[in-house]
Protein backbone atom coordinates (compact mmCIF):
# COMPACT_ATOMS: atom_id res chain seq x y z
CA UNK A 1 0.00 0.00 0.00
CA UNK A 2 2.66 2.36 1.12
CA UNK A 3 4.91 2.15 -2.17
CA UNK A 4 1.44 2.18 -4.08
CA UNK A 5 1.03 5.71 -2.49
CA UNK A 6 4.68 7.00 -3.62
CA UNK A 7 4.28 5.68 -6.93
CA UNK A 8 0.96 8.06 -7.25
CA UNK A 9 2.98 10.91 -5.71
CA UNK A 10 5.74 10.48 -7.99
CA UNK A 11 3.90 10.45 -10.85
CA UNK A 12 1.73 13.19 -9.46
CA UNK A 13 4.73 15.31 -9.19
CA UNK A 14 6.00 14.70 -12.37
CA UNK A 15 2.60 15.81 -14.03
CA UNK A 16 2.40 19.16 -11.95
CA UNK A 17 5.65 19.95 -13.55
CA UNK A 18 4.41 19.39 -17.15
CA UNK A 19 1.62 21.46 -16.48
CA UNK A 20 3.60 23.99 -15.25
CA UNK A 21 5.80 24.03 -17.86
CA UNK A 22 2.79 24.62 -20.22
CA UNK A 23 1.26 27.05 -18.01
CA UNK A 24 4.42 29.40 -18.04
CA UNK A 25 5.45 28.51 -14.78
CA UNK A 26 8.68 27.85 -16.05
CA UNK A 27 9.59 30.86 -18.15
CA UNK A 28 11.07 31.09 -21.89
CA UNK A 29 14.07 32.91 -22.73
CA UNK A 30 13.63 36.51 -22.85
CA UNK A 31 15.12 37.92 -26.25
CA UNK A 32 18.76 38.99 -26.60
CA UNK A 33 20.01 42.31 -24.72
CA UNK A 34 16.31 42.20 -23.11
CA UNK A 35 14.24 42.57 -26.09
CA UNK A 36 11.10 41.80 -26.59
CA UNK A 37 8.03 42.23 -29.02
CA UNK A 38 8.25 44.86 -31.65
CA UNK A 39 12.14 46.16 -32.02
CA UNK A 40 13.77 48.61 -34.16
CA UNK A 41 17.96 48.53 -34.95
CA UNK A 42 19.05 52.00 -36.25
CA UNK A 43 21.43 51.33 -38.89
CA UNK A 44 24.55 53.88 -39.78
CA UNK A 45 26.02 52.79 -43.13
CA UNK A 46 29.08 53.46 -45.13
CA UNK A 47 29.18 52.66 -49.03
CA UNK A 48 30.31 54.09 -52.47
CA UNK A 49 28.52 55.08 -55.28
CA UNK A 50 27.60 52.34 -57.90
CA UNK A 51 25.92 52.68 -61.06
CA UNK A 52 22.57 51.80 -60.73
CA UNK A 53 20.97 52.36 -64.52
CA UNK A 54 22.53 49.26 -65.68
CA UNK A 55 22.77 45.86 -64.23
CA UNK A 56 25.35 43.55 -62.44
CA UNK A 57 27.31 46.52 -60.20
CA UNK A 58 28.11 45.17 -56.98
CA UNK A 59 26.99 47.19 -54.14
CA UNK A 60 28.22 46.38 -50.65
CA UNK A 61 29.12 48.65 -47.40
CA UNK A 62 30.05 48.49 -43.69
CA UNK A 63 26.77 49.24 -41.07
CA UNK A 64 27.41 50.38 -37.82
CA UNK A 65 23.84 49.59 -34.77
CA UNK A 66 23.75 53.14 -33.45
CA UNK A 67 20.63 52.03 -30.97
CA UNK A 68 18.70 49.67 -30.70
CA UNK A 69 14.64 50.38 -28.90
CA UNK A 70 12.20 47.60 -28.26
CA UNK A 71 8.59 46.87 -26.97
CA UNK A 72 7.29 49.55 -29.06
CA UNK A 73 3.71 49.93 -28.88
CA UNK A 74 0.73 52.34 -29.70
CA UNK A 75 1.26 53.21 -26.22
CA UNK A 76 4.48 53.31 -26.45
CA UNK A 77 5.75 54.40 -29.73
CA UNK A 78 9.60 55.46 -28.62
CA UNK A 79 9.99 52.08 -27.17
CA UNK A 80 12.68 50.84 -24.58
CA UNK A 81 16.10 51.50 -25.35
CA UNK A 82 18.07 48.02 -24.86
CA UNK A 83 21.01 48.95 -26.97
CA UNK A 84 23.43 52.08 -27.30
CA UNK A 85 26.55 51.99 -29.37
CA UNK A 86 29.69 52.86 -27.07
CA UNK A 87 33.81 53.71 -28.32
CA UNK A 88 34.84 50.63 -26.25
CA UNK A 89 32.21 48.81 -26.51
CA UNK A 90 29.17 47.08 -26.52
CA UNK A 91 29.65 47.42 -30.27
CA UNK A 92 26.86 45.71 -32.75
CA UNK A 93 28.96 45.82 -36.09
CA UNK A 94 29.18 44.43 -39.66
CA UNK A 95 28.47 44.74 -43.47
CA UNK A 96 26.48 43.91 -46.31
CA UNK A 97 27.17 42.58 -49.59
CA UNK A 98 26.04 40.78 -52.65
CA UNK A 99 23.66 43.41 -53.50
CA UNK A 100 23.30 43.61 -57.51
CA UNK A 101 21.88 46.45 -59.50
CA UNK A 102 18.89 45.54 -61.95
CA UNK A 103 17.44 47.32 -64.82
CA UNK A 104 15.34 50.36 -63.09
CA UNK A 105 11.76 50.49 -63.72
CA UNK A 106 11.97 54.57 -64.34
CA UNK A 107 14.42 57.64 -64.32
CA UNK A 108 15.11 58.55 -60.96
CA UNK A 109 14.79 55.16 -59.42
CA UNK A 110 17.36 52.19 -58.53
CA UNK A 111 16.63 48.27 -57.76
CA UNK A 112 18.98 45.63 -56.41
CA UNK A 113 18.19 42.06 -56.28
CA UNK A 114 20.41 39.60 -53.64
CA UNK A 115 22.29 40.93 -50.78
CA UNK A 116 22.82 39.75 -47.14
CA UNK A 117 23.61 41.79 -43.86
CA UNK A 118 25.90 39.95 -40.98
CA UNK A 119 25.86 41.25 -37.58
CA UNK A 120 28.71 40.85 -35.15
CA UNK A 121 28.36 41.60 -31.08
CA UNK A 122 31.41 42.67 -28.63
CA UNK A 123 30.39 43.21 -25.06
CA UNK A 124 34.06 45.34 -24.74
CA UNK A 125 36.66 46.45 -27.76
CA UNK A 126 40.18 47.84 -27.49
CA UNK A 127 42.50 48.81 -30.32
CA UNK A 128 45.56 48.04 -28.12
CA UNK A 129 46.01 44.73 -29.73
CA UNK A 130 44.31 42.54 -27.20
CA UNK A 131 40.73 40.93 -27.43
CA UNK A 132 38.33 42.47 -30.06
CA UNK A 133 39.20 45.56 -31.97
CA UNK A 134 36.77 48.52 -31.50
CA UNK A 135 35.16 49.68 -35.25
CA UNK A 136 36.89 51.85 -37.79
CA UNK A 137 34.76 52.48 -40.42
CA UNK A 138 37.28 54.64 -42.21
CA UNK A 139 37.98 53.17 -45.40
CA UNK A 140 41.75 51.71 -46.34
CA UNK A 141 41.54 50.20 -49.75
CA UNK A 142 41.12 52.26 -52.89
CA UNK A 143 37.74 51.72 -54.34
CA UNK A 144 36.01 50.58 -51.36
CA UNK A 145 34.43 47.25 -50.32
CA UNK A 146 32.39 47.22 -53.07
CA UNK A 147 35.60 46.19 -55.05
CA UNK A 148 36.83 44.42 -52.76
CA UNK A 149 36.50 41.53 -49.82
CA UNK A 150 35.66 42.55 -45.98
CA UNK A 151 39.24 42.06 -45.24
CA UNK A 152 42.60 43.65 -46.13
CA UNK A 153 42.07 47.03 -43.39
CA UNK A 154 38.82 47.66 -44.57
CA UNK A 155 36.42 48.77 -41.50
CA UNK A 156 38.71 47.36 -39.04
CA UNK A 157 37.31 45.46 -35.99
CA UNK A 158 33.79 43.96 -37.98
CA UNK A 159 33.61 40.30 -37.69
CA UNK A 160 35.88 39.33 -34.36
CA UNK A 161 32.85 39.88 -32.65
CA UNK A 162 30.30 37.07 -32.13
CA UNK A 163 28.25 37.00 -34.92
CA UNK A 164 24.35 37.53 -34.03
CA UNK A 165 22.29 38.19 -37.19
CA UNK A 166 22.39 36.78 -40.30
CA UNK A 167 19.81 38.15 -42.48
CA UNK A 168 19.20 37.97 -46.44
CA UNK A 169 17.76 40.54 -48.57
CA UNK A 170 14.24 38.60 -49.94
CA UNK A 171 11.86 39.97 -52.41
CA UNK A 172 8.14 40.80 -51.36
CA UNK A 173 7.13 37.50 -53.03
CA UNK A 174 7.06 35.35 -55.91
CA UNK A 175 4.03 37.12 -57.71
CA UNK A 176 5.76 40.27 -57.02
CA UNK A 177 8.65 42.04 -58.40
CA UNK A 178 12.21 40.01 -57.97
CA UNK A 179 14.49 42.78 -56.48
CA UNK A 180 15.09 42.77 -53.13
CA UNK A 181 16.19 46.47 -52.67
CA UNK A 182 14.33 49.11 -54.67
CA UNK A 183 14.11 53.24 -54.25
CA UNK A 184 14.26 56.75 -55.97
CA UNK A 185 16.88 59.26 -56.02
CA UNK A 186 17.70 62.78 -56.57
CA UNK A 187 20.20 65.16 -57.13
CA UNK A 188 18.42 68.05 -55.14
CA UNK A 189 17.81 67.29 -51.74
CA UNK A 190 16.12 69.40 -48.89
CA UNK A 191 17.38 68.52 -44.99
CA UNK A 192 20.60 66.78 -45.94
CA UNK A 193 23.46 67.16 -43.34
CA UNK A 194 26.11 68.71 -45.52
CA UNK A 195 23.77 71.72 -47.21
CA UNK A 196 24.58 72.53 -51.04
CA UNK A 197 28.11 69.57 -50.81
CA UNK A 198 25.41 66.91 -51.14
CA UNK A 199 25.56 65.72 -54.76
CA UNK A 200 21.93 63.66 -54.16
CA UNK A 201 19.87 61.58 -52.24
CA UNK A 202 17.47 58.88 -51.69
CA UNK A 203 15.58 56.20 -49.67
CA UNK A 204 14.45 52.25 -50.23
CA UNK A 205 12.89 50.07 -48.60
CA UNK A 206 13.14 45.99 -48.41
CA UNK A 207 12.88 42.75 -46.39
CA UNK A 208 14.79 40.51 -44.68
CA UNK A 209 15.04 37.03 -43.07
CA UNK A 210 17.14 35.35 -41.00
CA UNK A 211 19.30 32.46 -42.54
CA UNK A 212 20.76 29.50 -41.06
CA UNK A 213 21.14 28.83 -37.80
CA UNK A 214 24.82 30.11 -36.87
CA UNK A 215 23.90 33.26 -35.58
CA UNK A 216 22.58 32.71 -31.82
CA UNK A 217 19.95 35.78 -32.57
CA UNK A 218 18.33 34.18 -35.45
CA UNK A 219 16.01 31.97 -33.53
CA UNK A 220 15.04 34.73 -31.73
CA UNK A 221 13.52 36.62 -35.19
CA UNK A 222 12.46 34.35 -37.02
CA UNK A 223 9.23 35.19 -36.69
CA UNK A 224 7.70 36.05 -40.22
CA UNK A 225 5.99 38.96 -38.85
CA UNK A 226 6.09 41.54 -41.34
CA UNK A 227 3.76 41.79 -44.40
CA UNK A 228 5.04 42.27 -47.84
CA UNK A 229 2.76 45.16 -49.66
CA UNK A 230 1.48 42.22 -52.40
CA UNK A 231 -1.91 41.53 -50.93
CA UNK A 232 0.06 39.81 -47.82
CA UNK A 233 0.84 36.46 -49.93
CA UNK A 234 3.71 36.48 -48.30
CA UNK A 235 5.39 37.52 -44.99
CA UNK A 236 9.55 38.07 -44.11
CA UNK A 237 11.32 38.44 -40.78
CA UNK A 238 12.28 42.12 -40.96
CA UNK A 239 11.29 45.21 -42.51
CA UNK A 240 14.20 47.90 -43.89
CA UNK A 241 13.94 51.75 -44.59
CA UNK A 242 16.69 52.93 -46.04
CA UNK A 243 17.58 57.02 -46.46
CA UNK A 244 20.95 57.91 -47.99
CA UNK A 245 23.18 61.16 -49.28
CA UNK A 246 25.94 60.64 -51.95
CA UNK A 247 28.32 62.91 -53.25
CA UNK A 248 30.93 61.91 -55.64
CA UNK A 249 34.14 63.26 -54.11
CA UNK A 250 35.35 63.72 -51.01
CA UNK A 251 37.39 67.00 -50.55
CA UNK A 252 37.77 68.13 -47.43
CA UNK A 253 38.97 71.97 -49.05
CA UNK A 254 35.69 72.05 -50.91
CA UNK A 255 33.57 70.11 -49.23
CA UNK A 256 34.33 70.50 -45.53
CA UNK A 257 32.70 68.03 -43.40
CA UNK A 258 33.15 65.71 -45.89
CA UNK A 259 35.53 63.45 -43.42
CA UNK A 260 32.71 62.54 -41.37
CA UNK A 261 31.66 60.14 -44.02
CA UNK A 262 35.02 58.08 -43.01
CA UNK A 263 36.14 57.98 -47.11
CA UNK A 264 33.04 56.64 -48.54
CA UNK A 265 31.04 58.37 -51.16
CA UNK A 266 27.33 57.42 -49.56
CA UNK A 267 25.75 57.23 -45.94
CA UNK A 268 22.48 56.31 -45.14
CA UNK A 269 20.29 55.75 -42.35
CA UNK A 270 18.06 52.26 -42.00
CA UNK A 271 15.70 51.99 -39.59
CA UNK A 272 14.98 48.34 -39.31
CA UNK A 273 12.53 46.71 -37.71
CA UNK A 274 11.42 43.43 -36.43
CA UNK A 275 9.62 41.48 -34.25
CA UNK A 276 11.10 39.19 -30.90
CA UNK A 277 9.96 35.93 -29.67
CA UNK A 278 9.99 34.09 -26.60
CA UNK A 279 12.18 30.75 -27.08
CA UNK A 280 11.43 28.23 -24.38
CA UNK A 281 14.60 27.30 -22.45
CA UNK A 282 15.42 23.52 -23.00
CA UNK A 283 14.36 22.97 -18.78
CA UNK A 284 10.83 23.76 -20.04
CA UNK A 285 10.64 21.35 -22.98
CA UNK A 286 11.97 18.59 -20.90
CA UNK A 287 9.15 19.16 -18.13
CA UNK A 288 6.71 19.55 -20.63
CA UNK A 289 7.23 15.58 -22.12
CA UNK A 290 7.99 14.46 -18.28
CA UNK A 291 4.49 15.57 -17.86
CA UNK A 292 3.10 13.98 -20.63
CA UNK A 293 4.62 11.05 -19.84
CA UNK A 294 3.65 10.86 -16.31
CA UNK A 295 -0.13 11.68 -17.93
CA UNK A 296 0.79 8.74 -20.41
CA UNK A 297 1.36 6.48 -17.71
CA UNK A 298 -1.44 7.05 -15.59
CA UNK A 299 -4.23 6.68 -18.48
CA UNK A 300 -2.45 3.16 -19.29
CA UNK A 301 -2.82 2.27 -15.43
CA UNK A 302 -6.65 3.78 -15.49
CA UNK A 303 -7.29 1.57 -18.36
CA UNK A 304 -5.17 -1.58 -17.03
CA UNK A 305 -7.85 -1.39 -14.18
CA UNK A 306 -10.83 -1.03 -16.12
CA UNK A 307 -9.81 -3.93 -17.85
CA UNK A 308 -9.60 -6.41 -14.98
CA UNK A 309 -12.45 -5.18 -13.70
Amino acid sequence: MFQQTLKKALLGSVMVAGLMATMGTTPAAAGPLGMSGQTQFHFTNWEDTVDTTTSGNRLSGLIEIDNIKSQITVGNPAGNGVYQFASGGPQIVGYFTDLFTTTPAAPGTFRFTGGEIKLYYKASCNNSGFGSMCFDPTKTIVGGIGNAPIDGGVGAGITDGTLVLDLLFNPPNALGPTDTLDGTFSPICQGEPFGILVTGCGSGSGFLDTSGTTAIWNKFFDTNAQPDPYFGLSFHDMSLQNTFFFRNTCNEVLQPGCSLQNGWTVTSDDPVTGFVKDVPEPMTLSLFGMGLLGMGFMNRRRNQKAAKA
